[in-house]
């Protein structure tokens, strides 16, 4: 079972991801690191090492979208 931050957090990165920490911080309004590593450890969120403003970018991994019942094709 997932928060609401964490669900809040799935959802932008689902929607407008890839996205760095900043970035989602700005969105969400709180900081977001312990929420992003969090999410890292269960799966569903993975840091690409595509930097941008000198910053690595998050987005949703594949078992995100298994466990939201999504096929793989």
């Amino acid at each position: 079972e997932l928060s609401k931050a964490a669900l809040e957090t799935l959802a932008i990165l689902a929607y407008r991801g890839p996205l760095t920490r900043p970035e989602i911080e700005q969105i969400r309004g709180v900081q977001s690191a312990l929420m992003l590593r969090n999410l890292m450890l269960r799966g569903l969120v993975e840091q690409h090492d595509e930097v941008r403003v000198g910053q690595p970018t998050y987005r949703v991994t594949l078992n995100f979208f298994k466990q939201l019942g999504l096929p793989d094709r």
